[in-house]
C-alpha cells in the first residue's frame, strides 16, 4: 500500500539504505501494536546497554512506543547523535529502564562463518537486509569460502527486512550465471 513520506521519513529511509544511521542499534518489528526487538547490532549502544531480541520497548523519553506503523512507532527512540534515549522495556514479565546514548551505528547486514556438517565444510551466509554494499559483502564471503575450499553455501534470508533492489540483484548475481534474469520489472529483465 503506497504511503506518503514527509522529508524526515525520506531522510530516515535514505540513511538506512546507507547502512549507517543515528540511533541505538536495534532492528525491531511490530507485534500486536508493540515494538519488539528483532536483533541488536553488535557493539552498538543497545548492545552495550544489554538489550536483547524479544525485548519490548514500552516508552521512550516518557512517550508510549507502539502502534500500527513501525516508522512512526520508532520516532521517539530515534534522535540526534550524543543524546540519551530513556527507555522503559519489558523482558518476559520484568520491566526495566535503560538510558542509552544515541550514536552513529553501522548496521551489520551480512554475517558469515564456516560450519562443518558430517565432516563437510559448509559456508553459512546470513543476509539481514539489502542495504548498501550487501551484494559485495556476500561476494567477498563467497570468495573467502572458495579460497578455503568450501564448495557448498547456505544463504539464510530469514528475517530479511528487504531493502535496495540493486543490492538484491547484486547478491543474486553471485550465485546465478551472468545474464540470468533475477528480476522482472515492467517487461525488463535484470
Amino acid at each position: 500500500m503506497p504511503r506518503y513520506l514527509d522529508p524526515a521519513g525520506l531522510a530516515r529511509i535514505q540513511q538506512a539504505d546507507d547502512s549507517r544511521y543515528a540511533g541505538i542499534g536495534i532492528h525491531a518489528r511490530l507485534l500486536d501494536g508493540a515494538v519488539v526487538v528483532d536483533r541488536v547490532s553488535p557493539g552498538s549502544p543497545a548492545d552495550v546497554a544489554g538489550l536483547r531480541p524479544d525485548d519490548r520497548v514500552l516508552f521512550a523519553d516518557g512517550t508510549p512506543v507502539g502502534g500500527s506503523d513501525l516508522e512512526v512507532a520508532l520516532t521517539p527512540v530515534r534522535g540526534p547523535i550524543d543524546t540519551v534515549a530513556h527507555l522503559t522495556l519489558q523482558r518476559g514479565t520484568t520491566h526495566f529502564s535503560a538510558a542509552i546514548r544515541r550514536a552513529e551505528v553501522a548496521a551489520q547486514l551480512v554475517q558469515h562463518d564456516l560450519r562443518v556438517v558430517r565432516g563437510t565444510p559448509i559456508g553459512y551466509v546470513q543476509v539481514l537486509d539489502f542495504g548498501a554494499g550487501v551484494g559485495e559483502q556476500v561476494r567477498q564471503a563467497v570468495r573467502d569460502f572458495d579460497a578455503r575450499g568450501v564448495r557448498e553455501v547456505v544463504l539464510d534470508l530469514r528475517q530479511n527486512g528487504g531493502g535496495l533492489v540493486r543490492e538484491a540483484v547484486a547478491l543474486a548475481s553471485t550465485f546465478v550465471p551472468v545474464g540470468t534474469p533475477v528480476l522482472t520489472e515492467s517487461g525488463q529483465h535484470f
